[in-house]
């Protein structure tokens, strides 16, 4: 007799636990009171908190601004040029390489501010 009810009660539990993951959870919960209404408007420490500007990238599916189609002109050219090729850091062309005559051997080994090269 213990085993039977046993055996119910567990069929009956399991009942409502699948029978919940197959409804409508919001309308159930609603139902029967677990939900309290709509949302709180955000606390003001959380709307000061957000960037007030745009973030840097934009959002997935934005596109953006067109693009000018505007051609620069001899003198915008080479003012452009000039300030690229003075980039402090930059690695020189290999037009630039073969005018200098002579390539650069890389330091093998480096200790202690010494450079150690390979005998050509």
């Amino acid at each position: 007799m213990l085993m039977r009810f046993l055996v119910v009660v567990t069929a009956a539990v399991a009942a409502l636990a699948l029978s919940g993951c197959a409804s409508d959870t919001k309308q159930a919960a609603h139902s029967l009171g677990l939900t309290s209404g709509p949302l709180p408007s955000p606390q003001p420490f959380v709307v000061e908190s957000r960037a007030a500007q745009t973030p840097v990238y934009p959002a997935v599916g934005v596109t953006p601004p067109p693009r000018s189609d505007r051609v620069l002109n001899q003198d915008q050219r080479k003012a452009l040029e000039a300030s690229l090729l003075a980039t402090p850091g930059r690695q020189p062309s290999p037009s630039e390489t073969a005018q200098s005559g002579k390539k650069k051997r890389k330091p093998v080994l480096t200790r202690q501010g010494q450079s150690f090269h390979l005998p050509k």
